[in-house]
């Protein structure tokens, strides 16, 4: 089951950043009128179920999966859940305490990379863009939010007119039928409108430097692209993406150059679209549709400075190069294979399949495998070189850095140092000859371009 609502957290109120994920955790994660939160886990347990939600920026989805002959059980629970909503100041004081502890403790202080990639975002996007904000919230705003801010959210925002059903597996209509008139019985209330400017790629670099104690140096760079499923390079951009650092793939140009050649980090990625928890995945996951996004590639952790400062500029080299050369005739042929076989395994279960055609409603495209395999089957060389020339733009990288010494990565960025490598085996002389061009290879930022932030003040 995904039971959607066109809504999430861009649509936080300006102060009250968090609201709609508070709202959504009240929702999944605390008590119905009828029951407290802990008699509907003890409700639950039998029938190994629950509901669980994903908040994004303009869509909220409830997710569950459950054996058939428990659907009479699961059912009845979660109308009272989402018809008859508990929302008790106990569950909202401890699931807002829960919130402001997941941005503090588990990303700002236990999770450098994604801290990285979320800071990134904001930073590209900016507090005035309604995806210029950590979904989670700030910890400060999250503080101030109060039960009558959740109770008038879910009451404007969990609307029948804002809700989408999708199912998947052993159901029959009569659990359809009954599951859609118990959504209907929702409050009243349209979808709404929400503008979503264009981001203007930026016209220099810059860098945000997290500062923090730890042990390695977190990477992410990137920049906006006006670019979403269903767009004509979308596709194009989508095998650049794959053939540059597919997830967790050792075939990819970033990772065969930066870690199997150089040996320098667990792994090295690109993406077109938003992923969050990529330390905890395999596989993307459905469920964060967007107008537009960034053109984002991240280094998972470095040794230090010199090797976080290296790494960065060798990515930046084979992206350039990627802009001068294009792909060559087998890259293409290769990564067009790659994928049209991939796109299976992405929607290899019933729970995918149904995320995936839950976005491609969404965004207006066909069925994600139809709409993948159709493209990549019309999709020509020059199409993706076009694409190639057109979305990238290294000029335009925007930087994030965690790292425990920020003054001395700013300095060594604002005059441009060398960063030289060192290894512990021989290297052919060919890469070391590449690697002393790769090392003084400018960034181009000036000082009014660099800003050091402790980690304390970031997402507060």
């Amino acid at each position: 089951m995904r039971i959607t609502f066109q809504t999430g957290a861009a649509f936080d109120p300006p102060g009250k950043a968090g609201l709609a994920q508070l709202s959504a955790s009240m929702l999944a994660n605390g008590g119905s009128a009828r029951r407290s939160h802990a008699e509907l886990q003890q409700a639950f347990h039998p029938i190994a179920s629950g509901l669980s939600v994903q908040v994004d920026k303009e869509l909220v989805t409830f997710t569950a999966t459950v054996h058939r002959d428990n659907l009479e059980t699961w059912h009845g629970l979660v109308r009272e859940m989402l018809l008859e909503p508990g929302l008790r100041e106990d569950d909202f004081q401890r699931l807002r305490q829960q919130q402001a502890n997941a941005i503090r403790t588990s990303l700002r202080g236990n999770n450098d990379e994604e801290l990285g990639k979320e800071a990134l975002y904001e930073m590209v996007y900016g507090a005035g863009h309604p995806y210029g904000r950590l979904s989670l919230g700030h910890a400060s705003q999250v503080e101030s939010l109060t039960l009558a801010d959740v109770r008038d959210f879910v009451a404007r925002r969990f609307t029948n007119g804002n809700v989408g059903l999708g199912l998947a597996g052993g159901y029959d209509a009569s659990f359809r039928q009954a599951l859609l008139r118990d959504l209907d019985r929702l409050p009243d209330g349209g979808p709404g409108m929400l503008a979503v400017p264009t981001v203007d790629r930026p016209g220099q670099r810059a860098a945000r430097i997290i500062e923090k104690e730890t042990p390695g140096v977190a990477v992410s760079f990137g920049w906006p692209i006006e670019l979403k499923r269903g767009d004509d390079d979308w596709i194009a951009l989508w095998l650049v993406r794959s053939w540059l650092g597919e997830h967790r793939n050792s075939s990819g140009r970033l990772y065969q150059r930066i870690r199997e050649e150089r040996g320098m980090n667990y792994g090295s990625y690109a993406y077109i679209e938003y992923f969050p928890g990529g330390m905890f995945r395999m596989q993307p996951e459905p469920g964060y549709p967007r107008r537009n996004d960034l053109f984002q590639v991240w280094l998972r952790p470095l040794r230090d400075n010199n090797d976080a400062l290296f790494a960065t500029r060798t990515a930046l080299w084979e992206l350039d190069r990627l802009v001068d050369q294009g792909l060559s005739q087998a890259e293409f042929e290769a990564s067009r294979n790659f994928l049209h076989k991939f796109v299976a395994i992405l929607t290899s279960t019933s729970a995918t399949r149904l995320g995936y055609a839950t976005d491609s409603e969404w965004y207006g495209t066909p069925d994600f495998i139809d709409y993948v395999r159709r493209g990549l089957e019309r999709l020509t060389l020059e199409d993706v070189n076009a694409a190639i020339r057109r979305y990238i733009h290294t000029d335009a990288a925007q930087f994030v850095f965690v790292t425990r010494d920020g003054e001395g990565l700013a300095a060594a960025l604002a005059d441009d140092a060398p960063s030289p490598i060192e290894y512990n085996t021989e290297k052919p002389e060919a890469l070391l000859a590449e690697d002393a061009e790769i090392a003084s290879r400018p960034f181009g930022l000036s000082v009014g371009r660099i800003e050091v932030v402790d980690a304390e003040r970031v997402f507060e």
